[in-house]
């Protein structure tokens, strides 16, 4: 019923006078002042130019959302979902509080793609022998199902 906020706190303050803030006419919601009022709200600011973030955040940020970088590392968040520019404005910079955090606290995942890669986390020979018997059954069960899918005339 109610959503669970985050408990991550920045380690920095965001200085929202350094972050540029453009309106645009929405096509979302809005009845008839829908092309009058100019309700949609895009904030942006260069990463690289940003004294305010720490590298470690910056780097992170240009890993995970490098699909929200522009060209010259501008990163661009929007939203007309609402049609109160102050509300749009707000749900922006509540956006952009979340991108940092997850920028900030971004662990990369190690990937183990063969049994070498990992054996040493396995303690016992039993155990590498189980994985081992595993994988050979998966394979026999996989050639199987090809087998029946054949079709013999």
């Amino acid at each position: 019923m109610f959503a669970l906020s985050r408990c991550f706190l920045l380690s920095f303050e965001i200085p929202f006078s350094q972050i540029q803030k453009i309106t645009a006419r929405s096509s979302g919601p809005g009845g008839q002042s829908v092309n009058k009022a100019e309700t949609k709200v895009q904030i942006r600011f260069n990463v690289d130019e940003a004294k305010w973030i720490p590298p470690n955040v910056k780097k992170n940020l240009k890993k995970i959302y490098k699909n929200k970088l522009s060209k010259n590392n501008d990163l661009i968040i929007e939203s007309e979902e609402t049609s109160s520019q102050i509300s749009n404005y707000k749900i922006c910079t509540d956006k952009l509080k979340n991108i940092l955090e997850e920028a900030e606290n971004y662990k990369e995942k190690i990937k183990h793609t063969c049994i070498k890669d990992f054996i040493h986390l396995i303690k016992s020979d039993e155990q590498i022998k189980k994985y081992k018997d595993n994988l050979i059954n998966q394979k026999k069960k996989r050639q199987q199902r090809k087998f029946n899918k054949r079709d013999y005339d």
